[in-house]
């Protein structure tokens, strides 16, 4: 096989899977939920969101401040 031909096989297939890496199906993305509804509906199914949910954490990161704010976000003030 030619170089030429090996390098263009080999820019195809990266190109292939840095494609299929960037660009997820819709069935691998959960929907966006922001900011935080009261209820959210997919197809057949309706999610109630619960607003008093609170954040417990434990482990590594634990007490990061960035989870917290995050968290605090998303409705739980008393994070």
């Amino acid at each position: 096989m030619s170089t030429n031909l090996l390098r263009l096989i080999l820019i195809f297939i990266t190109l292939s899977i840095a494609s299929s890496l960037s660009t997820p199906s819709p069935a691998d993305s959960p929907p966006y939920l922001w900011p935080l509804p009261a209820e959210f509906s997919f197809g057949n199914e309706t999610l109630s969101v619960v607003p008093a949910v609170t954040l417990i954490v434990a482990g590594n990161g634990g007490g990061s401040p960035i989870v917290r704010a995050a968290f605090v976000q998303t409705g739980d003030k008393r994070a």
